[in-house]
């Protein structure tokens, strides 16, 4: 049997939390999704949708983009509605197949994961559907197309532009990963620990650039026609922030990194044998490449997602239509 708290329970705890602390926050969640409109979605995906996703966006259908505030629920990312999701799923699509990077042999060759084994070496997959973003390519969502040593269909994982080792969040793990996961987050809300109030209006977006920027997959940002993957900001109001020990983090980065000091304590975190059998894959790549001729560097995009980026504009890429399908069929050796 598939365990999570009700979903209904879980956003009633956030909702009341953020009433008390930060309302103008509350007022950016949507109702919810119809039924019909679920299963459209999983015809467009070609995969039902785990029980606990259906049941959140039975609750709350992400946040409106359309809100005054301009401020992600979770410290400061974005909880998508469920176009929004399918918008960014569809995005990604194309970067599979863009020789530069979801089909580059060099950057594959830098994937991973933590627990080794449980997502896929790729670095974008048909089965990875996001549910939170940073507005800068990296995400929060759940694996519809596991590893198959060790992973589970649901399970809630970091992934995206910037994130060369993937990882499968801590309390998201299994086909119920979504609602535990969920029900931590309001957990940690209501304890009071490690986040506090930003009431500072600021504005999110930037003029200025980063050579970290140039990181991943850059269409996200402008693909030549006017089209990426981000999003842009306004004036944002009251907010919620990490504290503590991640005071100052990048909110991915500190699910990240606590989610493998976890693993790492159930000796499941970073295997120094897969780290060395990587690293003599790549060695051997290298000198390959070097012999060629070709001097280039790998294009490796980072350790873990320790990257900042800036906000970029919406993707406009029509989402396929494909048959519905079932879970057991769901894109069968079609990601390897």
């Amino acid at each position: 049997m598939i365990y999570y708290p009700p979903l209904r329970t879980t956003w009633n705890r956030i909702q009341r939390v953020l009433a008390n602390t930060v309302p103008e926050l509350l007022d950016t969640l949507s109702g919810p999704v119809d039924t019909a409109t679920v299963n459209d979605a999983e015809a467009q995906l070609g995969c039902v949708l785990p029980p606990s996703v259906r049941d959140s966006y039975a609750c709350v259908d992400g946040q409106d983009p359309s809100s005054e505030l301009k401020e992600g629920l979770f410290f400061g990312l974005t909880f998508l509605n469920l176009e929004d999701s399918l918008r960014e799923w569809s995005f990604w699509r194309r970067v599979e197949m863009d020789p530069g990077s979801g089909n580059n042999p060099d950057v594959l060759i830098m994937m991973s994961s933590i627990p080794s084994g449980w997502i896929r070496s790729q670095y974008a997959c048909r089965g990875w559907l996001p549910l939170i973003t940073d507005r800068c390519g990296n995400y929060v969502g759940v694996d519809l197309n596991p590893g198959e040593d060790g992973g589970s269909w649901g399970q809630v994982i970091v992934f995206g532009r910037e994130f060369d080792r993937k990882c499968v969040l801590f309390r998201g793990e299994g086909e119920g990963g979504w609602g535990r996961w969920l029900a931590g987050f309001a957990e940690e809300l209501e304890s009071g620990d490690g986040w506090e109030i930003d009431g500072a209006k600021k504005s999110s977006g930037s003029d200025g650039s980063d050579e970290e920027d140039d990181v991943g997959y850059q269409s996200y940002y402008y693909d030549g026609n006017g089209s990426g993957g981000g999003d842009s900001y306004g004036e944002v109001g009251s907010a919620l922030r990490l504290t503590g020990e991640y005071k100052g983090w990048g909110v991915l980065e500190a699910w990240w990194d606590r989610s493998v000091r976890r693993w790492d304590e159930l000796g499941m975190g970073l295997s120094q044998t897969e780290i060395r059998r990587q690293q003599e894959k790549i060695d051997k790549r290298r000198s390959a490449r070097m012999s060629s001729g070709d001097s280039n560097h790998l294009l490796g995009l980072g350790f873990g997602g320790m990257r900042l980026a800036t906000p970029g504009e919406d993707a406009q890429v029509a989402i396929p239509g494909t048959s519905h399908g079932r879970r057991q069929d769901c894109w069968e050796r079609t990601s390897r």
